[in-house]
């Protein structure tokens, strides 16, 4: 399902409403809004970055678990702009986290909203795949280098990154099953790594 808004392409694949579905439907409304609005927050900053740095936006595609913003024309600005846009999502999040810390009122919610700002800002700076920090790693490599090995350093560095934290998942999954949210983010960063690179 898609449209067009102010020139660009906004679309929402299957799986997006199947997996916000599956949130809706198991009674968890709160969890999904706590969840989500940090995920929206992220992508808003990486889109102020793009109109800061005038960075042409061709669309935006919704998918189970990311959200795909495409670069229209030549895909790329000066290597400070494209860092800037890389970062622009996690510095949001780390501003909303710290507003949110310092200007309301401490409840449990709060807290718990500022710490899915705080995890998904960590989350997105890893140096792994198709992340900001991924990105980033390879903007930097290529700046040195060419493409084709900056590629396969990153490849190469996202699985250095990945193993440590699988070992790790699966200590803390052993010492209690009912955990296993950083294996499941793991599984999903190998994917990322190996199918969408």
């Amino acid at each position: 399902m898609g449209f067009r808004l102010f020139g660009i392409d906004i679309s929402f694949s299957f799986w997006f409403f199947a997996v916000l579905s599956v949130f809706l439907v198991l009674g968890r409304e709160v969890l999904a809004v706590y969840m989500i609005l940090p995920i929206a927050i992220h992508e808003c900053g990486h889109l102020i970055a793009m109109v800061v740095c005038r960075v042409g936006i061709e669309g935006i595609a919704f998918t189970a678990f990311s959200v795909d913003i495409k670069r229209s024309g030549a895909a790329t600005g000066s290597y400070g702009r494209d860092i800037f846009v890389c970062l622009g999502g996690v510095i949001a999040n780390v501003i909303t986290a710290v507003c949110f810390y310092f200007f309301t009122f401490q409840s449990m919610r709060v807290m718990f909203f500022i710490a899915v700002n705080i995890a998904i800002a960590a989350f997105n700076i890893m140096p792994v795949g198709n992340l900001d920090g991924g990105q980033i790693l390879r903007l930097v490599l290529e700046r040195f280098g060419n493409p084709a090995t900056a590629y396969r350093i990153s490849r190469v560095f996202s699985f250095v990154i990945l193993i440590p934290i699988f070992a790790l998942a699966i200590f803390l999954m052993m010492r209690d099953f009912a955990n296993i949210s950083l294996l499941l983010a793991c599984i999903y960063l190998a994917c990322v790594v190996v199918f969408r690179d």
